[in-house]
């Protein structure tokens, strides 16, 4: 039979290199019971609605016997900007994504195929770091939604205007948020979507000054931080000192699928991927930027060492994730002192359920409903207060604006 030999052969390799025979049979043990028992998805929206401490931010009354006294609240607030990563290898076998149904149809027997040859020569040959379906890197077309991104923004800051688009943000508002996403400095206009400050003394409050200090985040899996090293290229290739990549493990995708799970091990480098000698090898055409120095921004502009804890609890859940972040930014440990503006690579159920968590219930908003885009940029203020010595976070549903791509 056909299956013997390539049975046979397939466990002579593997005999030869037990190693990484293991580390492949970990991986399938530790997604087996992520798809039985994993309740990543599945928790209860917190009674506390975000309504409400809107509502105490801009307007707090106390009364005595005597006067009724205003109290405003001291309100910190971050600018953060969520990006999508590009599409990855998981996506293009098993999302329709912007393919119409019968090209997605035709092509999912061809796919499925192609990706499980791939994972078996990744094992047989001992590529134990390698894989399709595991932590799945970016696909081609990923790539290039990752470098369209980095066009784009290389684009905006090159070509000055002051009209309108016409997309709901001034070129001038775009302008300044590409230059804060690439660690500039604006000329003197807010850099938050919102015109807010990162403290003041209400929601919406305060100015910005010409100077903000922005950290580039990353969710743990590899697809979203190369989107991230592709896309902001430009800024990483001025090697600005302490400008590096923070990996947090609490950005990693709220799935129970083996492409949400992390290959790269608790505080240790970040492991490459097949799909890397795409992005480094240099373009033919003359008006490319040069190839990008994966190897350089591993080794030196990235950090795993206090927020990257390996891969995800099995019995931890999604919520408990974004709670974690929404306090670690606001703490002044670990590189976030003073930082203005947090810049985020992650993905689209993670973006979807922060919005969804930390808009008011009773908001209907696009952010809620729809995905952000593979690649897209969008821009929004997240604020706190403290309520009762508890930190209560929420995001005012008019700071929410598309820098890039949209939903």
């Amino acid at each position: 039979m056909t299956w013997r030999p390539i049975l046979l052969v397939s466990f002579l390799c593997l005999l030869s290199n037990p190693k990484a025979a293991l580390q492949k049979l970990q991986l399938i043990t530790t997604a087996i019971p992520f798809l039985l028992f994993c309740r990543d998805k599945k928790w209860k929206a917190p009674p506390y609605d975000p309504a409400d401490a809107l509502l105490l931010a801009s307007h707090h009354q106390t009364n005595d016997d005597t006067t009724t006294t205003t109290i405003r609240p001291v309100v910190e607030t971050k600018t953060i900007y969520f990006v999508r990563h590009g599409e990855s290898t998981w996506n293009d076998n098993f999302n329709k994504g912007d393919r119409p149904l019968h090209i997605f149809l035709l092509h999912w027997v061809p796919n499925l195929l192609r990706a499980v040859v791939s994972e078996w020569y990744f094992l047989v040959s001992g590529q134990e770091t390698e894989s399709w379906f595991f932590d799945s890197p970016l696909s081609s077309k990923g790539i290039g939604q990752a470098k369209a991104l980095r066009e784009f923004m290389a684009g905006v800051v090159s070509v000055p205007t002051n009209e309108d688009d016409g997309g709901g943000m001034s070129t001038d508002t775009e302008r300044d948020a590409v230059k804060v996403l690439l660690g500039g400095e604006t000329n003197g206009v807010a850099a938050s979507p919102t015109t807010t400050g990162s403290r003041g003394d209400g929601a919406g409050g305060g100015t910005t000054t010409t100077k903000t200090k922005s950290r580039l985040v990353s969710s743990n899996l590899r697809r979203a931080i190369v989107t991230m090293a592709v896309a902001f290229q430009d800024r990483l290739d001025k090697q600005i000192p302490d400008d590096e990549i923070c990996i947090m493990t609490d950005l990693q995708e709220i799935s129970i699928n083996p492409d949400a799970l992390c290959i790269t091990p608790p505080g240790a480098d970040v492991v490459s991927s097949f799909a890397d000698r795409e992005i480094t090898t240099a373009s033919s055409s003359s008006s490319s930027p040069p190839p990008v120095d994966l190897e350089r921004i591993y080794n030196q502009q990235i950090s795993t060492k206090h927020y990257h804890r390996g891969n995800k609890e099995l019995k931890g859940n999604g919520l408990q994730r974004l709670q974690n972040f929404s306090s670690a930014i606001f703490s002044s440990q670990h590189g976030f002192k003073d930082v203005d503006t947090v810049i985020c690579a992650g993905h689209s159920f993670w973006f979807r359920s922060f919005f969804r968590t930390y808009i008011p219930y009773e908001v209907d908003h696009i952010a809620k409903r729809k995905k952000v885009v593979n690649g897209g940029v969008v821009g929004f203020t997240l604020s706190k207060i403290v309520v009762e010595e508890r930190d209560r976070f929420f995001i005012d549903p008019a700071s929410i604006k598309v820098v890039y791509g949209g939903f």
